[in-house]
């Protein structure tokens, strides 16, 4: 799923069931339940006094930059820009308006002279006709483009209520839920000092302090099969239909192309 977990690069977050560290660290099952509890306090404090000092940062950035952004808005300018325009796309759907595009433009005798004509125009792709019922559908779906994008695309817990009323609202099953068809379990290993040492001269990580021995997987048996490269730490839970999520996907950046279309008809 690209982008489809980014992150802004100056803050750091914790996953919803703990630790995102805790998945590739061996080392934390041997700590004793209560350094592990301590341990995860002080980071979650550390965390939100980091995250505070950030947010006041940006809101200097705003006030003073020439462009009235944060350097978090152009990170993710793509999120920034949504969270702007869905609104007003959504009013302009909902105005009283007067006309609609001609590319979908009905027939009318006086004006295209003949229904062969028409029928032609529509071939040829230069009009899709429907009037302007097919301009309220064409709004539709570039309004289900936005929504998509900013609650149904990324599965980070803040996006939990609105994701859930996303996809109630389009007739989906919600793909991050944690229900037995998303079910998928992960397996981490770690690569032996031997084959991490070949892999590393493979790579152009080696230039950048080299590979992670840590390895996510969806097989199960990777340590039984190459038992010489890899051992294995831990499995994991997590619940994700990628192939269903990708099909939603699909409708969403439709969405976005009708956006970039009829950018130049949005108006009354």
């Amino acid at each position: 799923m690209a982008n489809a977990l980014k992150q802004n690069p100056d803050e750091d977050s914790e996953e919803e069931d703990g630790d995102f560290f805790d998945l590739f660290d061996d080392e934390d099952d041997k700590k004793p339940s209560f350094l592990k509890v301590i341990s995860k306090a002080f980071w979650r404090f550390f965390y939100i006094i980091k995250n505070a000092l950030y947010e006041v940062k940006y809101g200097f950035q705003k006030l003073f930059s020439p462009c009235n952004c944060s350097s978090r808005d152009l990170w993710s300018l793509d999120h920034h820009l949504a969270k702007i325009i869905y609104p007003k796309i959504k009013a302009y759907k909902e105005y009283e308006r007067h006309g609609y595009p001609n590319y979908f433009s009905e027939y009318d005798e006086n004006a295209w002279g003949s229904k062969e004509k028409y029928e032609k125009e529509i071939a040829d792709g230069n009009i899709a006709g429907g009037g302007p019922d097919a301009w309220e559908k064409t709004l539709d779906e570039i309004i289900f483009a936005f929504e998509y994008f900013l609650f149904g695309r990324d599965p980070f817990p803040e996006n939990g209520p609105k994701a859930n009323n996303f996809f109630k609202k389009y007739g989906y099953k919600n793909p991050f839920a944690k229900i037995p068809e998303n079910k998928n379990i992960d397996y981490t290993y770690k690569m032996t000092p031997d084959y991490l040492a070949k892999e590393n001269e493979k790579s152009m990580a080696k230039k950048f302090g080299g590979l992670s021995p840590y390895v996510l997987s969806g097989e199960p048996d990777l340590h039984i099969k190459e038992p010489e490269n890899y051992i294995l730490i831990k499995s994991r839970e997590h619940y994700y239909d990628c192939k269903y999520h990708m099909e939603i996907e699909k409708r969403g950046m439709k969405g976005f192309e009708l956006f970039g279309k009829f950018f130049t008809s949005l108006w009354d």
